[in-house]
C-alpha cells in the first residue's frame, strides 16, 4: 500500500484528474483512489483545495460529480480537513444555491456529523445552521429550496446522532412562530422534530406528550399557535 500511495502522489494522479483534463465521468470513478489516500493519511489541504477549486465556475454536470465525490470522501477525512471542507461549502453564497448545492450540504452534514473523527464531546453540527438560514423567508433562495432545506433539517434532527440538537431547535421554532416569520417551514420542522419523540417515555428520552406539555407550559406554545392562527385569519 505504501508503494502505491507513493506512486499516486509522485505521478500527480489527483492533479491530473482535477486539472485541465477534468471530466465528470473520470471524477465519479476516482472516489476509491481519494478514499485510499485519506485512509492512509495522505489526503491534505493542498489536494482538498485543488478538488474544491476544480468545482468553481464549472458546468453543472462537472460540479455535481465533484460534489458527489467530496461527499463520499467526507467519511474518511480527519477533523481538520472536515472543518476545511465545511469552510469551503460555507463560502457558497445562499443566492447561488441550487438543489445540487443543498444535496452537497446534506451529504456532507450526514457524513461529517457521523464521522468517527467528529467526537461526541465537542461534536461539530455541520450544516444545521445553514439549513436553518436557508429555510427562512429572508433567505434569497426559491420557495422550493426553502421547503427542501426545512425537510432536510427535519430529517437530520429525527436522526439519532442529532438528538442533542432537538430541544434547542424546538425553542428556536417557538421563537420563530412567535415572531410570525417563516411560519409554514417552521411548523413543518416543529412537527418533524416532535415526531422523533416516542409515544411513551423511554430511558433517557421523554415522550412526545411530555415535550408538548413542556413547550406549552414553559414556552407558551399553544398561546403562540393560536395568536398565529388569528394573525393569519386577519391577514386573509
Amino acid at each position: 500500500p505504501d508503494k502505491l500511495v507513493h506512486w499516486i502522489l509522485r505521478e500527480g494522479v489527483v492533479e491530473l484528474i482535477f486539472g485541465e483534463a477534468l471530466h465528470d465521468q473520470l471524477v465519479r470513478r476516482c472516489v476509491e483512489v481519494l478514499g485510499f489516500l485519506a485512509m492512509r493519511g495522505k489526503m491534505d489541504s493542498r489536494l482538498l483545495s485543488l478538488m474544491w477549486r476544480a468545482s468553481l465556475d464549472k458546468h453543472e454536470s462537472v460540479k455535481q460529480a465533484i460534489y458527489g465525490t467530496l461527499v463520499d470522501l467526507t467519511a474518511h477525512l480527519p477533523l481538520p480537513l472536515l472543518d476545511e471542507l465545511y469552510g469551503y461549502i460555507r463560502t457558497i453564497p445562499y443566492a447561488d444555491y441550487t438543489a445540487h448545492t443543498l444535496t452537497l450540504l446534506r451529504g456532507f452534514a450526514v457524513a461529517g456529523i457521523s464521522s468517527p473523527h467528529n467526537c461526541h464531546a465537542e461534536r461539530r453540527w455541520y450544516g444545521l445552521c445553514e439549513l436553518w438560514d436557508l429555510m427562512s423567508d429572508s433567505s434569497p433562495v426559491s420557495h422550493e429550496l426553502r421547503h427542501m432545506a426545512a425537510g432536510i433539517l427535519g430529517d437530520l434532527l429525527t436522526w439519532a446522532p442529532c438528538a442533542a440538537q432537538r430541544q434547542s431547535t424546538l425553542l428556536r421554532c417557538v421563537a420563530q412562530l412567535e415572531s410570525g416569520e417563516s411560519v409554514p417551514q417552521t411548523l413543518r420542522l416543529l412537527r418533524s422534530v416532535l415526531s422523533s419523540y416516542p409515544a411513551k417515555p423511554r430511558k433517557k428520552m421523554d415522550s412526545m406528550a411530555a415535550v408538548l406539555e413542556w413547550l406549552a407550559q414553559r414556552h407558551r406554545l399553544l398561546q403562540i399557535f393560536f395568536d398565529e392562527f388569528l394573525r393569519y385569519h386577519e391577514a386573509a
